[in-house]
């Protein structure tokens, strides 16, 4: 059989992956949990610390295909139509979460003795007799409301969960946001008093929990990684210091770790296609620079990357430009920041247009 790597870098993990998911097993206790004392729950923490991995591999890898209906939903341009229309595919089966299974032929000749209620309501009743599971709505990065969207949209999706509050089936709501936003949910919780009562925050890496990132991942059967044989220690020990650096702190950020992981077997492998086996050794680690020196290289590729592909398109983007356009995409203590293309502009005005 092929061998897997175990890794998956920058992604997030799915339903697919939970073989290869490692490091958060409290985590996923607490949260299953929480799903049988509430309807709503609000799952916050830094950005990158893997909230979204976390439901969606997770907390689905503990429920059986009948006990969970799991609709993701992306503002994209409006948090409302993007709801609107995961219902629409829902009901339709065209989405691929809700089209594993209908069993619309249960209640074919069912008449409904429930009173008149509104169509958003109506819809997710309808939904849940279809596929006779009970209903996630997944909200994930749910601060795009708040740094896109405005106070129309704002108080709109507040009455759609106030109405969704109001539906008899079971019907949960997952609330996904960055814990610096959570100030902006004063109106949201006033609106709906029970969003803050069940939450999760999700923590970044410690030791205990980078051990057992980097031994799953070695420890899998097809996996094609492995440790050094009695320096296991070590080189999880070496891989957290070399990340945490001369921080005075006991974690780590999940994204430095996926990208020190990866780094590292590119540098004993050579292989981008991550199908050849690679030996972690303790030299190997020590060949390899700190997370400083990691990041910094792999900016730089992605900046030529993106500046190679502008150019297989026949447009003119200097690699100045480049950083141009990415430095804003990126705050100060360097998480990313959600910005619309007409902010982005603004905030370049002296950007000269691609020639295409």
């Amino acid at each position: 059989m092929t061998k897997r790597y175990p890794f998956k870098f920058l992604d997030s993990y799915g339903k697919t992956d939970t073989d290869i998911f490692f490091g958060r097993d409290p985590e996923i206790e607490a949260l299953y949990e929480m799903t049988f004392q509430s309807d709503i729950l609000l799952v916050y923490g830094a950005s990158g610390t893997g909230k979204t991995s976390l439901i969606n591999c997770g907390l689905a890898s503990r429920f059986q295909a009948h006990d969970w209906l799991a609709l993701s939903i992306r503002r994209g341009n409006d948090l409302n139509a993007a709801l609107q229309q995961k219902l629409d595919e829902a009901a339709s089966g065209t989405d691929s979460e809700a089209a594993d299974l209908d069993l619309s032929w249960l209640d074919e000749d069912e008449e409904s003795t429930e009173a008149p209620s509104s169509a958003l309501s109506q819809q997710l009743q309808a939904i849940y007799r279809q596929y006779f599971r009970p209903i996630y709505l997944i909200f994930d990065q749910f601060e795009e409301l708040y740094v896109l969207g405005s106070k129309a949209e704002q108080a709109e999706f507040i009455r759609n969960v106030q109405e969704i509050q109001s539906v008899e089936h079971p019907v949960k709501m997952i609330f996904v946001i960055r814990e610096e936003y959570l100030g902006h949910l004063f109106e949201f919780e006033r609106s709906v008093p029970q969003l803050l009562r069940k939450k999760l925050r999700v923590e970044p890496m410690n030791l205990d929990k980078v051990g057992q990132v980097v031994r799953g991942g070695a420890q899998l059967n097809l996996s094609n990684i492995r440790l050094q044989a009695g320096q296991e220690t070590a080189i999880i020990e070496g891989i957290f210091q070399k990340i945490k650096g001369k921080e005075q702190t006991l974690a780590i950020q999940l994204p430095y770790l996926q990208v020190f992981l990866d780094k590292l077997y590119l540098h004993i492998t050579g292989d981008e296609s991550r199908q050849a086996d690679a030996l972690f050794t303790t030299q190997a680690l020590s060949e390899i620079g700190d997370i400083g020196d990691v990041l910094r290289n792999f900016l730089e590729e992605q900046a030529i990357r993106i500046q190679k592909t502008m150019a297989d398109r026949h447009a003119d983007l200097p690699e100045d430009t480049v950083w141009q356009i990415l430095s804003p995409l990126a705050t100060l203590e360097g998480t990313k920041e959600p910005m619309l293309e007409t902010t982005l502009i603004k905030r370049l005005p002296t950007l000269a247009p691609c020639r295409s």
